[in-house]
């Protein structure tokens, strides 16, 4: 690696960033903290043999210590009609799971309901770098539903318009 690589700034590379188009999750898990989550969009699937993921959450989140602690999390891939729950989980507040819809796993992480997808996964190992930390997980069980994705591009949350779905401008009535 080139010890005189060049520095970017920071603010033109998360706009940069930002036109790449990314699902929204939310990534669950229980420590000492109690139940805790947070707003993630950086989620890769990384082996299919294991099964295993990965997702970059902000070094020294509590989210990242109960995953540490507990070696568990889970990742519930949000639906369009869920942003509300994505901006909720997107800042700090006292009790995230207040008056929100979800279910314990058996190993003790919150799922939510009305995701498009969760996976549940036993942490592999974590890798830092930079201000983030890299968490792999084993996936241990998955499931989905029948819905449309909620989509993050240059910085805001927005549904996917398929040309088979029925609020797509370009459709026929």
């Amino acid at each position: 690696m080139n010890a005189q690589a060049q520095v970017i700034d920071p603010l033109a590379f998360r706009s940069a960033m930002g036109c790449f188009l990314t699902g929204v999750t939310i990534v669950t898990s229980a420590g000492t903290e109690g139940l805790t989550g947070m707003t993630v969009n950086s989620l890769t699937s990384v082996s299919l043999v294991p099964c295993q993921i990965l997702v970059c959450l902000k070094a020294g989140s509590v989210t990242g210590s109960s995953i540490r602690e507990s070696g568990r999390f889970a990742v519930n891939l949000l639906a369009g009609d869920q942003k509300d729950l994505a901006m909720r989980f997107a800042r700090p507040a006292p009790d995230r799971f207040d008056g929100v819809d979800f279910e314990l796993h058996e190993n003790g992480v919150p799922l939510l309901g009305g995701a498009l997808a969760r996976l549940i996964c036993d942490l592999d190992c974590v890798h830092v770098s930079g201000d983030h930390d890299i968490f792999i997980g084993n996936v241990r069980a998955c499931d989905h539903a029948p819905a449309e994705p909620l989509a993050f591009f240059k910085g805001a949350c927005a549904i996917l318009l398929r040309p088979d779905n029925k609020n797509h401008p370009g459709r026929e009535k």
